[in-house]
C-alpha cells in the first residue's frame, strides 16, 4: 500500500485486519528500484503465507505476522507499463505470468 510521508512517497506492504479494519503490520517495500509506479499489486493468499510480487524486485512471502518467509528476486520488468502481474496459487506452486520483451543487441 503506497503511504505519504511528509513530502516524500514510502512504499510499504501491509496487512489489514478484516474485521475491524486495523492495520496488522507493515514493512517497507524493497527499495532496490524506484523507477515503476507504485500501484500495488493484488497479493493472494493460502491461508499461511500472503505472496506479493512487486515488479521491482520479485516475489515475496510473508507469514501472518508480517515475517518473510522467503523471497525470491526476479530481473526488472522491461515494459513501458510495467508488469501488471499478480501471483496465482496452484496446489504448491506460486505462479508469475510474465512476458519480458525482447531486448534488441
Amino acid at each position: 500500500m503506497p503511504a505519504r510521508s511528509s513530502s516524500k512517497r514510502s512504499r510499504l506492504t501491509g496487512v489489514t485486519e478484516r474485521s475491524c479494519g486495523a492495520s496488522a503490520w507493515t514493512r517497507p517495500k524493497s527499495k532496490k528500484s524506484t523507477k515503476r509506479t507504485i500501484q500495488p499489486r493484488p497479493p493472494v493468499t493460502d491461508g499461511e503465507r500472503v505472496y506479493i510480487y512487486f515488479g521491482s524486485f520479485g516475489l515475496m512471502a510473508f507469514d501472518f505476522a508480517g515475517k518473510v518467509a522467503w523471497q525470491h528476486p526476479m530481473p526488472l520488468y522491461g515494459g513501458r507499463y510495467g508488469s501488471g502481474t499478480s501471483p496465482v496459487l496452484a496446489g504448491d506452486l506460486v505462479l508469475v505470468s510474465l512476458d519480458y520483451p525482447r531486448i534488441p543487441r
